[in-house]
């Protein structure tokens, strides 16, 4: 490892961010005891847990140092039956949202930013070039092609223990030579993860006449089903210009199927791609690099939150326009603040009204009323009446699309229209939420009981719950 440019890029994190020294210092020492493989993949909420720091911290440092090139983002799809990496790209701009076909489950599944965009960071190779074989043995193939934040159960692990029969590795023009020991009638896979292609070996009685060579194209396999007289084996040519690998499995999909159901992967808290959306950092960050412009991520649920601000309009009249612009720009900031403090990142700000975004929503109506707070507290300090400034707020959770709007990750329909139609609804010092959220307030807002009610939304078909704080 470079330890002097890795402490110049410390410096140069530490310069851009507003947390003190000592993280810097923890932040450094953990990191230069990680080996290469955990260099690879790192995931920043293990790495905040075990070198004790705190989960925004953390990540506001791995998201700088990829801006001064001490890491680089890497993005993996991650299938949440088996933990398999199904797809990897290096750039926000490449992501996306279609559905996803799962090679190692054999399962075509959705892709949203929620759980199964697993964001990583890497090591940049002037700070550390990794020596890291992924095709050296089956548990270096193992260990690349599938996630570090995946538990595998008891009940999975046996199941994959009986079926994974073996792993090859070929060198360019190699060729290998692959036993296949099952019965006539069974099946077989060979599996090579990294050209992401499966050849299925149906197995015939002794002396049919079958194919019993098969090449590995840069693509993948030459074909894709062929049968193999049982007890005879299969030979495996690599035409491509570097090296492969492939595991052999016996196939019993319905079996398969059946086990991942009921006994799937258990992720470790990872960085989804919501989260890192949700993050001011990287927006503020994102904001320099251009989005093309048909982005479309898919996020299952989100938190989105709108807020305005009466007395606005007098204050101005009241104070002049310089005076009142001073005052609404040091309200954005209370509100950013707020937003930051409880891991959600400011959307857009509209006027004097604010949208922000939030994985949870433990963290949105947190937020929220540490808003209404300090709200109160800038008209205590500037000697307004209680009533001169007042917030209100709305929330909603559900389903939305984060789009490019005006080079900005932007969200959008119907859970936006519903978080503003019900922010509309709230009064000076309200919050007003959806049904979605109910079951967070116990935990944020302190034993305030919210009453209930329904109401008619413009363009919404049906009658919508609401509650006010």
């Amino acid at each position: 490892m470079n330890h002097a440019l890795l402490r110049q890029k410390l410096q140069s994190i530490e310069a851009l961010s507003s947390h003190n020294g000592d993280t810097a210092t923890r932040f450094g020492e953990h990191l230069e005891a990680l080996d290469d493989w955990h260099l690879l993949r790192i995931n920043p909420l293990r790495f905040a847990s075990q070198a004790g720091l705190q989960r925004r911290a953390a990540l506001d440092y791995f998201v700088l140092g990829v801006k001064v090139g001490l890491f680089d983002f890497v993005w993996h799809t991650v299938c949440p039956w088996c933990g398999s990496v199904s797809g990897r790209c290096d750039s926000f701009e490449d992501l996306s949202t279609e559905p996803f076909f799962c090679l190692f489950c054999h399962a075509e599944l959705p892709r949203t930013m929620d759980t199964e965009v697993e964001t990583a960071f890497t090591i940049n190779p002037e700070i550390k070039e990794l020596k890291i074989d992924p095709f050296r043995n089956r548990k270096s193939y193992w260990r690349y092609f599938f996630s570090p934040n995946a538990r595998v159960p008891r009940k999975l692990r046996q199941f994959l223990d009986k079926i994974v029969r073996g792993y090859h590795s070929v060198a360019p023009d190699e060729v290998v030579t692959v036993q296949i020991p099952g019965e006539p009638g069974e099946q077989y896979r060979l599996l090579s993860l990294d050209r992401h292609s499966t050849l299925f070996l149906n197995l015939s009685e002794a002396g049919s006449d079958c194919k019993t060579e098969v090449d590995l194209l840069p693509a993948g396999f030459s074909t894709q089903e062929t049968c193999l007289p049982a007890g005879s084996a299969v030979h495996a040519r690599n035409l491509g210009q570097e090296r492969t690998g492939f595991l052999v499995l016996l196939n019993d999909e319905d079996e398969f199927h059946d086990v991942l159901l009921h006994n799937p992967v258990k992720p470790i808290p990872y960085l989804t791609g919501k989260m890192l959306l949700n993050h001011q950092t990287f927006r503020d960050v994102f904001r320099m690099e251009t989005l093309r412009a048909d982005l479309k991520l898919d996020i299952r649920s989100v938190v989105l939150l709108f807020t305005d601000l009466k007395g606005s309009t007098q204050l101005y009249d009241r104070c002049g326009d310089s005076t009142a612009y001073q005052l609404i720009q040091e309200h954005f900031k209370e509100l950013g603040a707020a937003v930051i403090h409880h891991r959600g990142a400011i959307v857009k700000t509209m006027g004097d009204a604010v949208m922000a975004s939030f994985s949870s929503a433990e963290d949105g109506l947190a937020a929220a009323l540490e808003m209404l707070e300090r709200i109160d507290g800038l008209n205590q300090r500037l000697g307004l009446a209680d009533s001169d400034l007042g917030l209100n707020v709305g929330l909603h959770q559900g389903p939305t699309l984060a789009v490019n709007a005006n080079d900005a990750l932007d969200y959008f329909g119907q859970t936006v229209n519903v978080a503003a139609r019900v922010q509309g609804l709230a009064q000076a010092g309200e919050i007003w939420f959806t049904e979605p959220l109910r079951r967070a307030v116990g935990k944020a807002a302190r034993g305030q009981k919210p009453t209930r009610r329904k109401v008619r939304l413009r363009g919404v078909d049906q009658e919508t719950v609401v509650y006010r704080l």
